[in-house]
């Protein structure tokens, strides 16, 4: 019930906002799961429809809700790509030294990751991406949201979101 109304409320917020983007999907991939947890990859598939001025990876956030709707947290993408350009590899996110190397050495190894210093992998050109976010079994809900570089920036919403656990 409380996810009907915060789906319900997010959908109206996203249908008065200007729209830099749109939630194509999401789905789990345990290739992301770390040795060891219970976590797993929340791959989010995103339509970028416009490019603003200073668009990084870092600026689309998941905003988590408890079982009653409100706010529990915010969480920063740890890999995006590309799915639009002829280099489909992950690009991981490192934004602690050697922490992502380590974790992700396969995908590495295989060539199907690179690594980038920090959140502000520039994103200059519309199409659709893949982020990545790591979350643990507790997360059931949230949305996506764009936020830009501003102190004060609320962020415009990109999606609602279910966790699609199994």
């Amino acid at each position: 019930m409380v996810s009907n109304l915060i789906f319900g409320v997010v959908m109206a917020l996203v249908a008065v906002q200007p729209s830099v983007a749109g939630l194509a999907g999401v789905r789990l991939d345990d290739g992301f799961r770390l040795v060891g947890s219970n976590s797993s990859g929340l791959i989010a598939t995103i339509d970028i429809t416009a490019v603003t001025p200073g668009m990084t990876a870092g600026n689309f956030i998941a905003r988590i809700f408890d079982d009653n709707g409100k706010p529990a947290g915010e969480m920063w993408p740890f890999a995006v790509k590309s799915l639009a350009g002829p280099d489909r590899r992950w690009v991981l996110l490192e934004t602690s030294i050697g922490t992502l190397e380590k974790s992700y050495t396969a995908m590495i190894k295989a060539n199907t990751a690179v690594l980038h210093k920090g959140r502000s992998l520039p994103i200059d050109r519309t199409g659709r991406y893949e982020f990545v976010y790591l979350i643990g079994p507790s997360v059931k809900q949230g949305a996506f949201a764009y936020q830009e570089n501003k102190p004060t920036a609320a962020g415009m919403i990109v999606g609602a979101f279910t966790v699609p656990w199994k």
